[in-house]
């Protein structure tokens, strides 16, 4: 009985952790977003490219530039193809975890996505897929399309349309 309760205690300690540094980055990175764009402190940019918006779904996020393990495991990325920010087609890609695109499943049709890099660009969510994780067949040149885990073998896939504002 007593290493039973010695693993749940482990386990309950580290949960306890992860949700305390997914607080934490989560407003590490806020700031960092809020100085770097707000105040145009372009001498701190580092690598990022601009940062998605997603107030309904209080997500804020950098975004960097290529999809690879490094990058997904800290930000938003950008498919290397899309090359920069003002592209008519972005296809950006994250982590379905709480700090970066945990609360995607949430989005709804209609919902406003914005992109902010020179300038800001406004989306409108128009389509909702989950597929498996093997089916890329949904991509289409939608302006902008979100992608990331909806659970082990699915993704879901955000479309959204660029309005003006």
């Amino acid at each position: 009985m007593t290493k039973i309760i010695k693993i749940s205690l482990s386990l309950l300690i580290i949960f306890i952790i992860f949700q305390l540094y997914q607080i934490v980055d989560n407003k590490s990175h806020t700031y960092i977003i809020d100085n770097i764009y707000l105040n145009d402190n372009l001498s701190n940019k580092l690598d990022y490219i601009g940062y998605i918006e997603i107030d309904k779904l209080n997500i804020k996020r950098e975004i960097v530039l290529g999809i690879n393990d490094y990058n997904l495991l800290t930000h938003v990325t950008l498919k290397k193809e899309c090359q920069n920010l003002e592209s008519d087609n972005i296809i950006l890609a994250g982590h379905a975890i709480k700090n970066i695109f945990g609360n995607l499943k949430y989005i709804k049709i209609g919902d406003e996505i914005k992109i902010i890099s020179d300038y800001t660009k406004y989306y409108e969510v128009t389509n909702i897929d989950i597929v498996d994780k093997e089916n890329i067949n949904i991509i289409d040149n939608s302006n902008l399309i979100l992608i990331t885990c909806y659970d082990l073998n699915k993704r879901i896939i955000v479309k959204a349309k660029r309005i003006k504002k």
